[in-house]
């Protein structure tokens, strides 16, 4: 859906290849691809992703990923405290240790880990959500899902109005809505009380999980 966005609006995808290198003498002039394709260019943006820099730490465990394993408080070891991008930390819905690189969820793990470090004893205990902006489409997330058994689709994602459930043994672990605002915020609150419909509930029904919230 997103790519079809962007192809609507003159963005031209080149998949399947990578960058062998870059053209030009004072700047870079093209872009030629392993698969010898020559692009030209005025202006090249890099985006490569990032890593943990935790390489500095001494004493504490580091994951293969580079990141730090913390507790429920953010407690990496005895007065010692992890929080954003390098944390990987107990997802209290499901148990799973994640890692997500989002400044908002850094934001609340900042909190959390401080109030720990103050004594004021704050388990985790919040939903993530993330979104992005592409023109005019918007898309909200909630929750996290590194891998599901299936994605149940409310509404039309060629209409881009719609939310997707991301399924594993039956319960929604994520959700990802576009056009569905109100209803993306009712989710991640009901996430949060533990009063989420499965799988089975939102198979094959309209549910209004606004006023689902509203009855709780």
């Amino acid at each position: 859906m997103l790519r079809q966005f962007h192809e609507e609006n003159g963005v031209i995808f080149h998949l399947g290849t990578a960058v062998e290198k870059f053209e030009g003498t004072d700047a870079v002039s093209a872009v030629v691809l392993q698969n010898g394709l020559r692009v030209q260019a005025d202006i090249v943006l890099i985006g490569i992703g990032v890593k943990p820099n935790t390489g500095y730490l001494q004493g504490v465990p580091r994951e293969t990923d580079g990141s730090i394993k913390t507790d429920a408080y953010f407690r990496a070891a005895e007065d010692v405290y992890a929080a954003g991008d390098i944390a990987r930390f107990r997802d209290w819905r499901f148990g799973e240790n994640i890692r997500i690189e989002h400044w908002r969820t850094a934001e609340q793990q900042g909190r959390d880990a401080a109030l720990n470090m103050a004594g004021k004893s704050t388990a985790n205990m919040s939903v993530p959500f993330f979104w992005t902006k592409h023109g005019k489409v918007s898309i909200r997330y909630v929750g996290h899902a590194q891998n599901w058994d299936e994605i149940i689709f409310n509404g039309d994602v060629a209409t881009r109005d719609f939310i997707a459930f991301y399924i594993r043994n039956n319960e929604v672990h994520a959700a990802a809505g576009c056009k569905r605002d109100k209803q993306m915020a009712a989710i991640l609150e009901l996430m949060r009380l533990k009063k989420m419909p499965d799988a089975t509930e939102i198979r094959g029904n309209s549910i209004n999980f606004v006023e689902l919230l509203s009855l709780e």
